[in-house]
C-alpha cells in the first residue's frame, strides 16, 4: 500500500502508514502514555513480519498446495514463487521464522493482556498496534473456522477478539472489504470460505496439537 500525500510525496509501507494515521488521531489508537505507544508500535511492526504476519500470507500470497503444506509442516517440494528467477518457495522458507512460531506469539501477547484490567490491550480501548494483530487473529478465523482458530486461547483472549469484532468501525471494515483479493490459486481466491476447505480442520488441529506454554 502506499499513501500518496502529492505528487512527490508518498508513504510506502504499511508500518509508516498506520503510525502516521495514528499519530494524527492520538489517543487511544496512539496512547499519550509512553509505554502503552511503544507497544502499539511494537504490535503492529509484529503483525507486519514473519511470523505474525503467516495468516495473511498463507491465505493469499502462495499457490494453495505450498500453503496447506506450510500449515502441515511439510516439504515444499518443487513448489516456486511465479518471479521471474522462479525461486523456490523451500528455499527461501528455511530462512523464515516457521508458521508454529504464530502461536507462540499469539500465547505470549495473551500473556500480556491477562494481565490487563480493561477488555483491551490499552484499557478501554484498543491502539492502533491491537488491530493490526486482530487482522492476523481474524485471518487464523478465516483459515480455520472461528471455533478452531481460537480453541487454544483463553477465555479473555477470546473475548479481546471478539469485542474488537463488535466495534463499529472493525464491523464496516469486514463487511466492505474484498471478499476474495490475492495471488491467483492462493487459498483466498480459490475458496469463498477457506475455513470449509476439507484439510482445514486438521491443519487447525496441528496448529493447537503443542502443549501451552
Amino acid at each position: 500500500p502506499v499513501l500518496r500525500f502529492s505528487k512527490s510525496e508518498m508513504l510506502p509501507e504499511s508500518r509508516e502508514i498506520a503510525q502516521w494515521i495514528a499519530t494524527r488521531a492520538g489517543p487511544p489508537l496512539l496512547p499519550s502514555d509512553a509505554a502503552l505507544a511503544q507497544e502499539a508500535k511494537d504490535f503492529f511492526d509484529k503483525s507486519q513480519s514473519l511470523p505474525g504476519f503467516w495468516p495473511t500470507v498463507l491465505l493469499i500470497r502462495f499457490p494453495e498446495p505450498a500453503a496447506e503444506k506450510i500449515m502441515r509442516g511439510e516439504h515444499l517440494g518443487d513448489a516456486r514463487f511465479s518471479d521471474p528467477n522462479q525461486t523456490p518457495i523451500q528455499s527461501w522458507y528455511e530462512g523464515q521464522p516457521k508458521f508454529e512460531d504464530i502461536k507462540d506469539l499469539l500465547l505470549g501477547l495473551e500473556r500480556i493482556l491477562e494481565q490487563r484490567s480493561g477488555t483491551f490491550f490499552g484499557g478501554e480501548q484498543p491502539h492502533y498496534g491491537e488491530l493490526g494483530i486482530f487482522v492476523q487473529v481474524d485471518a487464523l478465523v478465516t483459515l480455520f473456522g472461528k471455533k478452531a482458530a481460537l480453541n487454544g486461547f483463553s477465555a479473555k483472549f477470546r473475548a479481546w477478539y471478539g469485542a474488537l469484532s463488535a466495534l463499529p468501525v472493525v464491523d464496516v471494515y469486514k463487511r466492505i472489504r474484498p471478499l476474495q483479493q490475492g495471488y491467483p490459486n492462493s487459498i483466498i481466491m480459490n475458496h469463498l470460505k477457506p475455513e470449509d476447505r476439507r484439510t482445514a480442520g486438521s491443519e487447525a488441529a496441528r496448529f493447537w496439537a503443542a502443549s501451552r506454554l
